[in-house]
């Protein structure tokens, strides 16, 4: 059986200066076939050492490229917890302003009430604008005590007059 022969295609240059090498370390008496094995074996190592830098490389990029994304990461995530806080705050608000808008129903009732029996005790004309004074002034009042930060321009410039007094 004949001996497996591999063929490989190595530049002139390449070859002549790992052949000058390979001379020095090969003494003379060597077979042909052990010198150009050497001379492989050193061409094949020096494949893998290129290849090696080139995958570290790509390793190395890899590594800041998910240092960035896991920064950019962390940013977000800080982003929604501040806006999860926020929705929980305006939650807190949302409930309070309905808690008001229950009391100003009560608030109405009782106006009402009381509207009624100063009406069946009196005339018209002498209750009707202090009824509507009444509800108006307790509603304001609610506004003006629970919620510090409404904005009475929105109601006109008697409603800031009143809640100013």
């Amino acid at each position: 059986m004949a001996p497996k022969t591999e063929v490989v295609f190595v530049p002139a240059a390449a070859l002549s200066q790992v052949s000058s090498k390979a001379t020095e370390r090969c003494p003379k008496k060597q077979p042909v076939s052990k010198f150009f094995k050497s001379i492989i074996r050193i061409l094949t190592r020096a494949s893998i050492v290129s290849t090696y830098d080139k995958v570290l490389h790509s390793m190395k990029e890899s590594e800041n490229r998910l240092k960035e994304l896991e920064d950019k990461v962390a940013l977000l995530e800080v982003k929604i917890s501040m806006l999860e806080s926020e929705k929980s705050a305006l939650t807190d608000e949302k409930r309070k302003l309905k808690d008001t808008i229950s009391h100003y129903t009560d608030a109405l009732v009782k106006a009402r009430r009381v509207t009624m029996l100063e009406f069946k005790t009196s005339s018209l004309p002498d209750h009707e604008g202090k009824a509507m004074d009444q509800g108006i002034s307790t509603i304001t009042c609610n506004i003006y005590y629970e919620h510090l930060a409404f904005d009475f321009n929105i109601l006109g410039p008697d409603m800031v007059a009143l809640a100013d007094s």
